[in-house]
C-alpha cells in the first residue's frame, strides 16, 4: 500500500469524530504537565480500533523512556503512535513520533530553543517528527505541528490532532512507513535500542542513540 487510501468523507467524519470524542475526556489541568498528560493520552488512543465502509485501522501508543537519571529521552520525542491499517488484500504499518509542549511554554524563547534541539534529534529517527501544542482547558483537542517545517524556520499548518489521526497519518499522507521506525515506537524503548535498518538511500547507515 504505496498510496493514499481512497476514504469515504462519511468514514471519514466519524473516525475523526470518535478520535475527538475521546481526546476531548482529558483535561490538561488535572494533570498539570506533560510528564504527567503525556501517558493519559497515550492511553487514550492505545487500542483505539475503527472499520470503515472499506478498511479498518487500530492505534497502539507508547510513551518514551527516560535515561536512569530521569533526564529527558535522548530520541527527543514524549511519545510514539503507530497505526496498523488494512484495506482489501493491503496493509500498511506506519509511526510518529512526537514532542509535546504547552501552548504557552513555546512563547518562551528559551523553551522553543528546547524544542528546535528535540526535533533535530528526532530527525536522527524518522523523517516527519512532530509537535502536538498542548491546550490548558477544559475538551480541547491539542494540535499537530510539523517538526521538519518549524526546523526551516517557516511557520507551520496546524491541525487538531483528531483531524491529523484520521485525514493525514491513517490515509498515510503523513507518518513514517520504515520498519524500523514502526519496530522502535512499538518497543517504546527509542532510547536503548539499536536503529538498524534496510534504510532507503544507500548513504544512510545504521546508528546506534547516545545515551
Amino acid at each position: 500500500m504505496d498510496h493514499p487510501l481512497k476514504i469515504k468523507e462519511l468514514d471519514l467524519i466519524e473516525l475523526e469524530d470518535q478520535l475527538a470524542k475521546r481526546i476531548r475526556e482529558l483535561d490538561f489541568r488535572r494533570y498539570g504537565s506533560e510528564p504527567n498528560y503525556n501517558p493519559a493520552l497515550v492511553t487514550k488512543l492505545d487500542g483505539f480500533s475503527f472499520s470503515g465502509s472499506n478498511f479498518s485501522v487500530s492505534l497502539s501508543g507508547s510513551t518514551m523512556t527516560n535515561d536512569k537519571h530521569g533526564s529527558e529521552p535522548p530520541s527527543g520525542a514524549d511519545l510514539a503512535i503507530s497505526a496498523d491499517i488494512h484495506q482489501g488484500k493491503e496493509s500498511k504499518r506506519k509511526a510518529v513520533l512526537v514532542q509535546c509542549k504547552r501552548r504557552s511554554l513555546l512563547r518562551n524563547s528559551k523553551e522553543r530553543e528546547r524544542l528546535i534541539g528535540q526535533i533535530e534529534k528526532m530527525e536522527r529517527i524518522t523523517k516527519h517528527p512532530k509537535v502536538l501544542v498542548i491546550e490548558e482547558y477544559q475538551g480541547a483537542i491539542p494540535s499537530i505541528q510539523s517538526g521538519s517545517t518549524i526546523l526551516k524556520g517557516s511557520h507551520p499548518r496546524e491541525f487538531a490532532l483528531s483531524s491529523w489521526l484520521a485525514r493525514r497519518f491513517i490515509r498515510t499522507f503523513d507518518g513514517d512507513t520504515r520498519k524500523h521506525v514502526y519496530e522502535a515506537a512499538q518497543s517504546a524503548d527509542l532510547d536503548r535500542i539499536w536503529v538498524k535498518a534496510e534504510f532507503e538511500s544507500r548513504d544512510e547507515q545504521p546508528f546506534a542513540l547516545k545515551t
